[in-house]
């Protein structure tokens, strides 16, 4: 197959993952949408407001689990030996199927719940405020929390996309415990790299073995753990991802 990617080709197996996928994709999103407006509703009863940060914090949560869930099923076929072989024959190139899963689990799935929170979201809001005769807030797409919540789901999601590639079995599982793992080695590792740059200031004192340089060390974990993540760790996944999809496909 030419080695050219046709964004027609991408597009359309797009719409292929929705339409197979339709019903899962749905009930993910009711499921969604029924504990966001139960707990908004709650917060609007007990509290009689609920803030932009709180309100995205709870959106963030389901945004960022229901694309992990969702990740596993664009590879459904991909590991299904009924229908694999119809699957991985179709007219796409691995770097055409990626490009697609990505898009699909990113930027289709990042519009569906700004509809989700701009409109069902601002519905329930709305309808709290009146119910229970709380404060009403707008949605505010331009608060912190929403952006924090984009970026921290496209931080995490090659992982994932790798383990959806690459077990067969209790992928979620596997793949669960890959994270855990990544995240130790990034912490500890931090940790190491901080005690040797600061051997001469004492952070590794009597008080408790490496205590000090644990708490100092997470204080820069963040900027540490998105550079090392961002530049190796995050595009290496998902050359790994393609080069499993490139193994099953040859």
């Amino acid at each position: 197959m030419e080695r050219n990617i046709s964004l027609h080709r991408v597009w359309n197996h797009m719409k292929r993952d929705f339409i197979l996928l339709k019903s899962i994709l749905l009930t993910t999103l009711a499921i969604c949408a029924v504990l966001l407006f139960a707990v908004v509703q709650l917060n609007l009863f007990w509290n009689k407001g609920m803030s932009s940060d709180v309100y995205f914090s709870l959106l963030a949560f389901l945004y960022i689990i229901s694309g992990i869930v969702l990740s596993f099923s664009y590879f459904k076929e991909f590991h299904d030996h009924k229908s694999n072989v119809l699957y991985l024959t179709l007219p796409l190139s691995s770097e055409e199927r990626l490009i697609a899963i990505w898009l699909c689990s990113t930027l289709g799935h990042t519009l569906i719940f700004l509809f989700l929170g701009i409109v069902f979201g601002g519905f329930s809001i709305f309808f709290g405020s009146v119910l229970f005769g709380a404060e009403f807030n707008f949605v505010n797409l331009s608060a912190d929390s929403y952006w924090k919540m984009v970026r921290a789901y496209l931080f995490i999601l090659p992982i994932f996309l790798f383990g959806a590639a690459t077990f067969k079995r209790n992928r979620r599982a596997k793949t669960v415990l890959l994270v855990a793992t990544t995240v130790l080695c990034l912490v500890f590792f931090n940790m190491f790299l901080f005690g040797v740059l600061n051997r001469g200031m004492d952070v590794f004192d009597q008080s408790g073995l490496g205590s000090k340089a644990l708490d100092l060390a997470q204080k820069d974990f963040s900027g540490f753990g998105k550079f090392i993540f961002m530049t190796i760790l995050g595009p290496g996944m998902l050359l790994a991802t393609y080069f499993k999809i490139r193994e099953k496909e040859g």
